[in-house]
């Protein structure tokens, strides 16, 4: 995070400015700046405090709630659309982080909001032994723009590593009342 210049109490006031973007922190903004093992920590604390169990989502449940059964390249279809989505050449000014309700077209067929731009998206799993260590992102965005912002666009970074457009989501697990036979 690259603090904005200014006095101790200016930054205190306002908040902080993220590194590319030319506004300063908002509240209402998604989760971001975080990494993997916060936001496993998070699931953690989340679940015990609400007895429900969290997690972040496998990359194939992700996938699934952005794309749904047709295998579209956006939630909205097969063409890139800056005005649909959060993305580094949505907005005059320049890049920036939004709301996830933002942008209403950047809705899955399943409902869930801002899937290929604002924030890429932590996922459960790692990418294999090809990276360990690494867990695997999901989504676009703010500061990408077409194919880095596809649905499908998977990356992945150090479980521990912090980036200014990497954030996460939790997803809400159902408990069983018995055992499942699988």
């Amino acid at each position: 995070m690259e603090w904005a210049a200014g006095t101790k109490e200016s930054v205190e006031r306002q908040g902080a400015k993220l590194e590319l973007s030319p506004i300063w922190w908002e509240e209402e903004w998604p989760v971001y700046s975080v990494s993997w093992e916060d936001m496993m920590a998070y699931a953690s604390w989340k679940s015990g405090r609400t007895g429900s169990l969290f997690s972040l989502p496998h990359e194939v449940i992700w996938e699934k709630s952005a794309r749904g059964t047709d295998g579209r390249f956006y939630p909205w279809g097969r063409e890139f659309d800056a005005t649909f989505c959060n993305s580094n050449i949505s907005h005059e000014g320049g890049p920036r982080p939004t709301p996830v309700d933002s942008f209403p077209a950047d809705e899955s067929p399943y409902g869930a909001r801002g899937l290929v731009g604002n924030v890429r998206n932590l996922c459960l799993n790692d990418p294999g032994e090809s990276h360990p260590g690494w867990r695997l992102t999901r989504g676009g965005t703010w500061s990408g723009s077409g194919f880095f912002v596809r649905s499908a666009f998977r990356t992945g970074f150090s479980a521990s590593g912090v980036y200014y457009s990497t954030g996460g989501r939790l997803a809400w697990l159902p408990r069983c009342g018995r055992a499942l036979r699988i």
